[in-house]
């Protein structure tokens, strides 16, 4: 297989020309018929059809599959193998939701063998966001998480970001370039340039092609290649991405992810906050029974479970706590209800958490965002002790 590349038709032209040369001396010949071309503006097209080999003309294509993928040099054309390995994962998100394993089990299963089918070649190419909601909504089937007003990105991201299938490919989409820069890093610097190029403009960044995926999705969830080589601000901090361990990238461009999700994907009422804390929220499940952790998770994903809501939609359900008799709401689950004293902390931690926290953040049970400690740190650098030599005439002992 001959591959060649050129950024002009006439660079196109001349190392078809030298390609042609080679082949015959070597004895041999391109067959046009088995060959292709392709252009990602309709002036290169145009171009590109005029190609010949041999006085035969070479057949000018809007996408090609080969080993499972299709990569698309046009907006316009369909994404059937896309479409495929979508509804592939579907079944088997659906095999995994009607599977009699456990519920721990399957969030686990449904994140690795259930949206494996959409992770091959994924961070090569976009996929819709009707896909991505899709993939979203049967990963948060698939362990228990959906229905009665459930919403998907917080059954996804309330404990653990890589349950998201869209992170999972925003993520794959750094490992593949932190991989490009280890085996060429002479490109590193042409690579970076042609990121901020991108980046400039809206209309390039909805372009085919694999940087131009790669720089999309990094804009989306508020981050931008800086000037310097090689480095990536996220959220407000300055990192070398391409230097970095896997798992500090990781940890940065999931601090992005959240706050990108809270503050322009969840639209529900008493839902107002710019992020929140998902280790916590993980670390607080870890130590709660199998019931509690059930309980704590209808919370989480803002499902309807109390009678105040029930009531409005379900013919013969009255507004009263099925647990208690009291009048029935969050408010009273979280702290007024006497049947549910075992799964909340000690009283006065209770007490700090309903007059410190945010109502959005006891209405949903999600732990508070840590403030950034980076800034405090920087304050002290800025402050630095004095220091002061004693005189020589004193008879005082300095340690």
């Amino acid at each position: 297989n001959w591959s060649v590349c050129g950024p002009t038709f006439s660079d196109l032209q001349n190392s078809l020309a030298a390609l042609e040369e080679t082949t015959e001396k070597l004895k041999m010949k391109i067959a046009p018929s088995k060959s292709w071309s392709w252009g990602t503006t309709s002036k290169m097209r145009k171009e590109c059809s005029l190609l010949k080999v041999n006085d035969s003309p070479i057949p000018l294509v809007h996408c090609a599959h080969d080993l499972g993928m299709q990569q698309n040099y046009t907006k316009k054309q369909s994404k059937k193998t896309i479409k495929k390995k979508v509804d592939k994962a579907k079944a088997k998100l659906k095999v995994i939701q009607q599977s009699k394993i456990p519920r721990g089990m399957k969030s686990r299963i449904a994140a690795s063998t259930g949206q494996a089918c959409i992770m091959y070649a994924g961070p090569f190419q976009k996929i819709a966001s009707s896909d991505y909601h899709t993939l979203r909504s049967n990963t948060a089937k698939a362990f228990k998480c959906s229905g009665s007003g459930a919403n998907s990105y917080l059954a996804c991201n309330a404990c653990d970001p890589s349950l998201d299938p869209e992170f999972k490919l925003l993520f794959l989409r750094f490992q593949l370039w932190k991989r490009f820069h280890r085996v060429f890093p002479s490109q590193a610097g042409v690579l970076h340039r042609i990121c901020r190029d991108i980046q400039s403009c809206p209309q390039k960044m909805k372009q085919p092609g694999l940087v131009a995926a790669l720089v999309s999705a990094a804009v989306m969830i508020g981050c931008y290649f800086d000037q310097q080589d090689g480095t990536l601000n996220i959220c407000g901090r300055t990192c070398r991405w391409r230097e970095v361990s896997t798992k500090v990238l990781k940890q940065l461009l999931q601090t992005a992810w959240v706050k990108h999700v809270v503050t322009t994907r969840v639209h529900r009422k008493h839902f107002e906050l710019q992020s929140f804390d998902w280790v916590g929220n993980r670390k607080a499940m870890e130590g709660l029974t199998y019931h509690q952790k059930a309980l704590v998770a209808v919370y989480q994903t803002g499902r309807h479970i109390t009678n105040d809501m029930l009531s409005k939609f379900l013919h013969g359900v009255d507004e009263k706590c099925p647990l208690c008799g009291q009048s029935d709401s969050r408010k009273h689950r979280m702290f007024q209800c006497t049947k549910l004293a075992d799964v909340r902390p000690k009283k006065d931690i209770m007490q700090r958490i309903q007059k410190t926290w945010k109502e959005t953040s006891w209405y949903f049970a999600l732990a508070p965002e840590i403030p950034d400690v980076s800034s405090i740190f920087h304050g002290i650098d800025k402050s630095m002790p004095v220091l002061k030599f004693p005189v020589p005439e004193e008879s005082e002992h300095h340690i």
